[in-house]
Formats: C-alpha cells, structure tokens, sequence
C-alpha cells in the first residue's frame, strides 16, 4: 500500500507518530496533533488513516462507528532491555517455530517482542496463561 501510495506526490508516511488530538474545522477532521520524537506537531490531511490498533481511541474522537472484529489469532507484546552494545540483525525480523511465531523490532534502547497465538493459547498451554488472558480482557479497551 506504501509503494503504491508513494507514487502520488502529496502522500505523506509517518512513523512512530502518536495522535493526540483531531482537530475540527467546520465540522469536518482537518487537522491532526501528534507527537513524534518527543515534539508535538500538527498536519493538515484530507485524509488521515489510523492504523493504531484496536484500542485506538480516534473512531470515537472522531464520530465513527468502530467494527469489532474476532480475528482468531492474537499478539501478546512485551519488551526486553538491550545490553550495552547490542546491535540486532535487522530492524525487524520474524522467526518461526513449531507452533510459534516470534516477532523482534529494534526500537533502540530495547527490543519490542511479540508472540503470536490463538485466542485461547495462552489459557491452555501454560499455568500462567489462564491469569494473563484473563488479566488482558480485564483490562481490554473493549470491556
């Protein structure tokens, strides 16, 4: 979609860009407030696309009705501290595994870590996993 998308010349892509506001101009989203690298910045779009996850808060900000859907594999992320002069492969990488998918992403100063799983692997395969699934749908956005 990026590619295709890079060929017009008024797309813009930002990354690691947190929305804070949505700001309205004559009853339409004109503008976004976001924060990017420690500074907030502000953008004029006629289109913006929240790609933020299911907890994003925009469709509300913005009166859009938001479709819940029961996609039947989930992400569980965490993070691990770097040591001092470690340097990943790649920025990204995906490694698999007998029934495991392990995701890394270098953010810097940490490793960004993700495993994916069905819905209800974390339950059944583990004595904690019962607690930590409950645990996220307790404190799911979707409560």
């Amino acid at each position: 979609m990026v590619g295709k998308a890079s060929e017009f010349p008024t797309f813009k892509l930002l990354m690691e860009a947190h929305v804070q506001e949505l700001i309205e101009d004559q009853g339409k989203v004109a503008w976004v407030q976001f924060k990017q690298h420690g500074k907030v910045r502000h953008l004029k779009s006629h289109l913006v696309i929240a790609a933020d996850g299911r907890c994003s808060r925009l469709p509300n900000r913005s009166g859009l009705k938001f479709n819940k859907l029961a996609a039947p594999m989930d992400v569980v992320w965490f993070t691990l501290p770097k040591e001092e002069g470690e340097v990943g492969e790649s920025s990204f990488q995906l490694r698999f595994g007998t029934g495991v998918i392990l995701v890394s992403i270098d953010r810097g100063d940490y490793w960004q870590m993700g495993t994916l799983s069905s819905k209800r692997a974390l339950e059944i395969s583990n004595p904690w996993g019962s607690y930590f699934y409950k645990m996220k749908w307790r404190n799911s956005c979707h409560t």
